[in-house]
């Protein structure tokens, strides 16, 4: 089982919340040890955080617009459980100095 860690700027300093917020402190997570992406499901992700997929699909799109997250383009033949794999990384450059200060 995976886990995860919120720190105060995600919420100070990107006004992040809620679902948002433990979706983003996910992928934070996975980009820091995972070579730099998580690459997983929606579905793993909400199994995760205790979230449920519509949620959890709807602040992936919401943090990739904002520019926070990073998505690449999944691999068609990667599938799991019939569902798409998706690589995520956070956004480096947007967010660096945030986290240091």
């Amino acid at each position: 089982m995976r886990s995860y860690t919120v720190f105060e700027w995600m919420h100070k300093k990107l006004g992040l919340s809620g679902t948002d917020e433990k979706v983003f402190a996910f992928i934070y997570g996975a980009s820091q040890i995972d070579n730099q992406e998580f690459r997983g499901t929606v579905g793993e992700i909400a199994d995760i955080i205790g979230s449920c997929y519509c949620s959890v699909s709807m602040s992936l799109k919401r943090l990739t617009e904002k520019g926070l997250l990073v998505k690449s383009v999944p691999c068609e033949d990667e599938r799991r459980n019939k569902f798409a794999v998706n690589a995520y990384s956070v956004n480096r450059e947007l967010l660096r100095g945030v986290s240091a200060s």
